[in-house]
């Protein structure tokens, strides 16, 4: 059954930033190069970059997972990219050549081997990589980012003190079988967690402050 509190949290996001168009990224390597470099630029450097970036290489999968990280950092980097930018879509597209060398399809394989294909990963990587599948590829993983943990323990939607890795499955049990998908409204929170939950919360402008109780938000020292 779908949690109240997650739906409720998830109208007001909508009401506030609108639904993304996830059409637009879907199923493709285009859309998975878009959505991470939107993420990772400004949004001036990549309206401006994108153009020019859709034209290129970087959108050949083969042409990305042969291409050297020195390589690829070198034609980003004046478009605004960086080593992180350049570490994750190289690893995805090694990756990618690696299914379809093998007859599968890559968005369908994530779903069955990614928590061991990237087993090796910083957690910092595991997150962008499950984040950008969720997206792109709709996998039932919640990536967990600094900002939406913060959300959901400053609502009492969990508690500072859960164990890090079941945390994940708060939402995707809470939106299974609601029609909220699980990458729009990962978005959304890590968006709102950005915008206004950071170190110092900023609760009064914030679309989620509605859904805070009486006892207002809570910290880790209570």
């Amino acid at each position: 059954m779908a949690d109240e509190r997650l739906l409720a949290a998830a109208d007001l996001l909508q009401r506030h930033y609108g639904r993304l168009d996830l059409d637009v990224y879907r199923d493709s390597w285009a859309g998975l190069v878009r959505f991470t470099l939107e993420r990772q630029l400004s949004q001036s450097k990549f309206a401006k970059a994108w153009p020019e970036l859709e034209a290129s290489w970087l959108l050949s999968v083969e042409d990305v997972a042969r291409s050297t990280r020195g390589e690829l950092l070198e034609f980003l980097q004046p478009f605004g990219g960086n080593a992180t930018t350049v570490a994750v879509l190289h690893r995805i597209a090694v990756w990618w050549q690696q299914q379809v060398e093998h007859g599968l399809t890559p968005f369908e394989s994530a779903h069955s081997n990614l928590e061991s294909a990237w087993s090796e990963l910083s957690q910092h990587d595991r997150i962008w990589i499950t984040r950008i599948f969720c997206v792109i590829g709709g996998l039932q993983k919640y990536p967990l980012t600094r900002a939406s943990w913060r959300v959901a323990c400053r609502h009492r939607w969990l508690s500072w003190y859960d164990d890090s890795d079941e945390i994940p499955e708060f939402f995707e049990q809470g939106l299974r079988d609601s029609p909220v998908e699980l990458g729009q409204f990962a978005e959304w929170l890590i968006q709102v967690g950005d915008d206004y939950c950071g170190p110092k919360p900023k609760c009064a402008a914030c679309p989620l402050q509605p859904l805070l109780g009486p006892s207002g938000i809570c910290e880790p020292d209570e």
